[in-house]
């Protein structure tokens, strides 16, 4: 594996943004909010990721992605009734 500057930037965006700010802001809500009340919530995170990816890196968003969220989405809708 060779370092690129796209890979340090990806690196870097996972540390920072995904994992360092995705942790700040659970550390609010649960401060302000019961857990019961911002699981779903919590279970859209991987959602979020997939957008995310597609709409900042450009990733393509194939069908195998779009059929794995939609399932996290209906797994949701399940677990919340």
């Amino acid at each position: 594996m060779r370092w690129t500057a796209r890979l340090a930037a990806a690196v870097g965006f996972q540390g920072v943004i995904v994992a360092g700010f995705n942790f700040m802001v659970n550390l609010w809500l649960l401060k302000r909010h019961r857990p019961s009340a911002l699981a779903a919530f919590f279970l859209t995170q991987p959602i979020f990721g997939v957008v995310a990816a597609g709409l900042l890196t450009g990733d393509v968003l194939t069908v195998d992605l779009l059929l794995a969220s939609a399932a996290v989405a209906a797994g949701i809708g399940l677990t919340s009734r």
